[in-house]
């Protein structure tokens, strides 16, 4: 197995190569030419972005070619790999390319200007220190239990409330256990107990709450660590990743969600949750059955068959694991709807106020955003009001004001999360801040709105920077030595992990 650098450089050749390819391909396959146009155009301002934050292995370049993915290249193709024009399967897929490219240049707008701002050094420096993880790592540990068994022990409100400052202390456990395993073991193995121990922890307690994204976040915040710190990944574990892979789509993943659906339930309300899954349309009355409005799980199973829908109607086969990795066609919908209803009407929304903390501007008592546009959209019922679709940060602002300062938002906000990148966290290299900043990111480009960008600014970045302040911060004497191991010892790493 090659090493980083040499692996980094052939999958940026070879995305590149794809993203040139990819238009002529679609004109190849029947698209319009004005389709094509947009797509081409689409592919250069993702490159200009990315390459802007500083690559696909920087904390906001991978964000970046994440909603990118999401949003429209992975359904460009999936589509040409089948071998099907582009626009099939989208009620208007000129307007929804063109709010997607014009997002996309705004989003490359705003990386360029913040890249005149980066700093010499970023503010949390890599911790090296294995004492000093270890302490990060109890900590986080420690924060993780009340947080995960909180509502079967019974907190207070107001410290449940103190809780959602330390939403991401699991995956700086995870990434402060692996950063400590490597450097006290010479790069040779990414696991010990420690590890093996957290990890676990967020697994079964993902499980248990049936969630996809919190067990795969376990595995991907200890993989990403382990790679920044300089381990290679040896040929003979490619094919356990694999069986991994499938063994968690095909099987762990199923009975999590299902056990999670149906745990502690009478037989009827199985039935009645039974018959949603079987049920393709999102109209409550069709099942006929008389289910509580109050049932969570009914409404995210409507939901989930609405979109499963829209994604077959798109890919032309079932998706499976592509349901919710593919946006377009989701989007699509929303877009359409704006056409046809007009945008949303929030009375903070045209004001920017959407970038400013929930706690100053309140915005967040006005409802959830991502369920208001899954409603306007129609792929959530009138009477769904806990139920949020991910439309992608580009299409919820051009469904909140489409003119001139729905794009001001996209830039402003790309703007802030590329700045505080910068500041914070924007090396991946050796520094465990930086993947817990990176995992606080990919939600916003995930699963949820992109209002989740006021919880980061507000409550999650600040918290994980009284902890570095409180745990990690390293004296004057520690830097210089701390500066010389970075130049010496944690590149030897990667050359000691394929011996």
């Amino acid at each position: 197995m090659p090493s980083n650098a040499v692996l980094a450089s052939s999958v940026n050749k070879a995305a590149l190569a794809t993203l040139a390819a990819l238009p002529i391909a679609q004109l190849a396959t029947g698209a319009s030419l004005e389709y094509a146009a947009l797509s081409a155009l689409f592919n250069v301002l993702t490159v200009v972005a990315v390459r802007a934050c500083g690559g696909l292995y920087s904390v906001c370049g991978g964000i970046i070619a994440l909603i990118a993915l999401k949003s429209l290249i992975l359904g460009h193709l999936v589509k040409a790999a089948t071998w099907n024009p582009p626009e099939v399967g989208l009620v208007t897929p000129l307007t929804t390319i063109g709010v997607l490219t014009s997002g996309m240049g705004m989003a490359a707008l705003g990386c360029v200007v913040a890249r005149l701002f980066v700093p010499p050094l970023q503010a949390l420096r890599p911790v090296l220190s294995p004492r000093r993880l270890e302490r990060i790592w109890i900590f986080a540990l420690v924060m993780c239990v009340p947080k995960y068994f909180g509502e079967a022990i019974g907190l207070p409100d107001i410290v449940a409330k103190a809780l959602t400052y330390f939403s991401y202390v699991d995956a700086l456990a995870v990434s402060a256990a692996t950063a400590r395993c490597l450097i006290m073991n010479g790069g040779r193995r990414p696991f010990d107990l420690r590890v093996a121990l957290t990890v676990g922890l967020l697994f079964v307690n993902a499980f248990n709450g049936g969630s996809k994204q919190g067990m795969l976040e376990a595995v991907f915040t200890w993989a990403v660590t382990a790679t920044s710190f300089g381990f290679v990944l040896r040929r003979s574990a490619i094919l356990p990743a694999v069986a991994f892979a499938l063994l968690f789509h095909f099987v762990v993943y199923p009975v999590a969600q299902s056990r999670a659906m149906f745990r502690d339930e009478s037989a009827f309300s199985r039935l009645k949750k039974a018959a949603v899954l079987a049920d393709r349309s999102k109209n409550d009355g069709s099942l006929g059955l008389d289910f509580d409005p109050n049932d969570i799980d009914i409404y995210k199973l409507i939901s989930f068959r609405t979109e499963h829908d829209i994604s077959e109607a798109y890919l032309g086969f079932e998706p499976l694991f592509l349901q919710r990795l593919v946006q377009t066609p989701i989007g699509d919908r929303l877009v359409s709807s704006v056409e046809s209803i007009g945008p949303l009407t929030y009375e903070v929304a045209s004001t920017m106020f959407t970038l400013i903390p929930r706690e100053i501007s309140g915005f967040g008592a006005q409802g959830n955003l991502s369920n208001v546009l899954g409603k306007r959209s129609g792929i959530l019922g009138d009477t769904d009001d806990v139920t949020g679709v991910s439309f992608g940060p580009f299409v919820e602002n051009f469904a909140v004001e489409p003119g001139v300062e729905g794009h001001l938002i996209t830039a402003i906000g790309t703007f802030f999360l590329a700045a505080v990148a910068f500041v914070f966290g924007h090396r991946l290299r050796n520094s465990i801040w930086s993947v817990t900043i990176l995992l606080m990111f990919q939600h916003v480009a995930s699963e949820s709105s992109s209002l989740l960008l006021q919880v980061i600014m507000s409550r999650s970045l600040p918290t994980l920077v009284l902890i570095y302040f409180w745990l990690a911060r390293p004296r004057r004497a520690e830097i210089a030595h701390s500066d010389q191991l970075l130049r010496t010892q944690v590149p030897a790493l990667a050359a000691r992990s394929q011996e």
